[in-house]
């Protein structure tokens, strides 16, 4: 039986994430310097544009950032995956998913701002009842830009808030370029 690749990257990527999200403090400690390197949020992404916004609506996520560097301007691996379903008329309905894994730079302050760039997957498929349904999937770079603010001390452990903007792939002929909003706790 073959997986498709995209299928294959949706089913991993979680995977990933969780195995950082355990492994690395342990780390991080060991290696010693770098306080609480991760961040892990939950957070919504609404897309801008028309089209994509009668075709995903609003996407829920979870993500993860680690830091493997630190100083005036910290470099992060980052990651996450969102999903979401929409009903635009009755008896349709179409769901979406979608997968990333990137770079990001940012500012090491309390209130920050940042960049990043990585892969993007995407999947929807859109059921039609009693006529089926249809599937398929795109992925390419995207990226991010973005504000955050840690509610405790730089370096410390605790809760923030990050809002940024999404540069997306496109996917079934809509921009799905929005803005994103994650509450955040670093670990």
């Amino acid at each position: 039986m073959t997986v498709p690749t995209s299928r294959l990257y949706s089913r991993i990527t979680p995977l990933l994430i969780a195995v950082a999200v355990v492994v690395c403090p342990a780390t991080a400690r060991a290696g010693g310097g770098l306080g609480h390197p991760i961040q892990i949020g939950i957070g919504a992404y609404f897309p801008t544009a028309s089209n994509s916004q009668q075709l995903i609506h609003t996407v829920y996520d979870v993500d993860a950032s680690y830091d493997f560097t630190h100083g005036s301007f910290p470099v992060s691996v980052y990651g996450g995956y969102g999903w979401g379903s929409h009903s635009p008329i009755s008896g349709a309905t179409l769901s979406y998913s979608s997968y990333w894994l990137g770079v990001e730079g940012r500012t090491a302050d309390q209130l920050y701002a940042g960049l990043g760039v990585g892969y993007y997957g995407q999947s929807g498929t859109v059921s039609v009842t009693g006529l089926g349904s249809a599937s398929g999937s795109t992925g390419g770079v995207g990226g991010t830009a973005f504000v955050g603010y840690d509610l405790g001390p730089r370096g410390s452990s605790g809760v923030g808030i990050r809002a940024g903007y999404n540069f997306l792939p496109t996917f079934a002929g809509a921009n799905t370029d929005g803005w994103g909003v994650t509450l955040t706790y670093r670990i």
